[in-house]
């Protein structure tokens, strides 16, 4: 019915939020998808991962997130595509928060798609 593969992402962010500030950050993460099984050009999936992020800033507008470094939680459904289904479009959530480890842990909700190459 399905194939499970692991996942290893790197990732880079841009934010640009209603005080007119830009936020950066990266993050390093693993995971797994399930990619179902089927015929022709492409094939829906499922995945997660989890890592750990540093942002820019500790604050995005009214939040306090208390520190760079966040713990990241992601959930995508996407399509592969393209030759040997090397290509990727994807629905992403995420949830980035320091699980309690500084005073103030805002954290932040994010939903984005996104591309991906496999190589």
């Amino acid at each position: 019915m399905f194939f499970l593969y692991p996942l290893a992402e790197v990732s880079l962010h841009y934010w640009r939020h209603s005080s007119d500030a830009d936020d950066f950050g990266g993050t390093l993460a693993g995971g797994g998808a399930a990619v179902f099984k089927r015929k022709g050009m492409w094939r829906p999936y499922l995945s997660a991962t989890f890592g750990g992020s540093l942002l820019s800033d500790t604050r995005f507008d009214d939040k306090n997130f208390g520190m760079s470094f966040q713990f990241r939680s992601k959930a995508g459904a996407g399509i592969q595509f393209g030759e040997n289904f090397r290509h990727s479009v994807q629905f992403d959530f995420a949830h980035f928060s320091n699980a309690g480890i500084s005073d103030h842990n805002s954290g932040i909700n994010t939903y984005c798609v996104s591309y991906g190459f496999r190589f």
